[in-house]
């Protein structure tokens, strides 16, 4: 499961939780703080770049950020607010994304959340939190899987910002991860999660090339 792939509804699906059935109320609690926080945290990107105090190396990926949102409404994708807004986080990793799976089938375990329809992830704050469901799971006999994630996409819901986490990877990365979240935030199927992965793939890869 690829880092933008296993992101992208990571933050979505912990926003939504206040409406899923079997969440706890901490859980609920710490997505909302934290999800709360990269809100309250955003700046222009516009006014980070014009900054004098801003660092030369951000200010060129920041730039890079605004040039492949033009880029995405100029293929007819619709980022709408996001991607015009910068948040840094005091972290390497955003999310920490739990799948599981039988160990006699390649199936992997779905969890539903409103509006995004079952989904083969659910993403967690923090990695304790992460380990602790995932050892519950494994108590069932499930196998497991955690991995970090440096990105998150609302599909829409939200003008995302882009994060000083997305920020660490490569310039053609960038690109490709705006592209892809820029689809997904224009056509997302409920319930439909391999053929919205296989689209925004397709679509930030070849735009990237592009």
């Amino acid at each position: 499961m690829n880092g933008i792939k296993a992101a992208t509804l990571s933050w979505l699906t912990m926003s939504l939780s206040l409406l899923a059935m079997g969440c706890s109320p901490l859980y609920i609690t710490q997505a909302v703080y934290q999800e709360s926080l990269i809100l309250l945290r955003r700046r222009s990107i516009s006014k980070v770049i014009a900054d004098p105090n801003t660092h030369p190396d951000l200010k060129i990926k920041l730039q890079l950020v605004l040039d492949a949102r033009a880029f995405a409404m100029r293929i007819g994708l619709e980022p709408r607010g996001s991607f015009t807004k910068y948040t840094h986080m005091d972290q390497d990793v955003l999310t920490w994304v739990l799948a599981a799976s039988r160990p006699d089938a390649f199936i992997l375990k779905q969890w539903w959340f409103p509006f995004v329809g079952r989904v083969p992830y659910r993403g967690f704050f923090e990695k304790a939190d992460a380990l602790s469901a995932a050892a519950a799971l494994q108590d069932q006999g499930y196998e497991t899987s955690i991995r970090g994630a440096e990105a998150f996409s609302t599909l829409g819901w939200f003008n995302d910002p882009v994060l000083s986490t997305t920020l660490q990877r490569s310039a053609p990365s960038i690109v490709e991860t705006v592209l892809h979240e820029s689809t997904h935030s224009t056509i997302w199927v409920p319930g439909h999660v391999d053929f919205n992965e296989s689209l925004a793939n397709f679509v930030g890869i070849q735009g990237t090339l592009d």
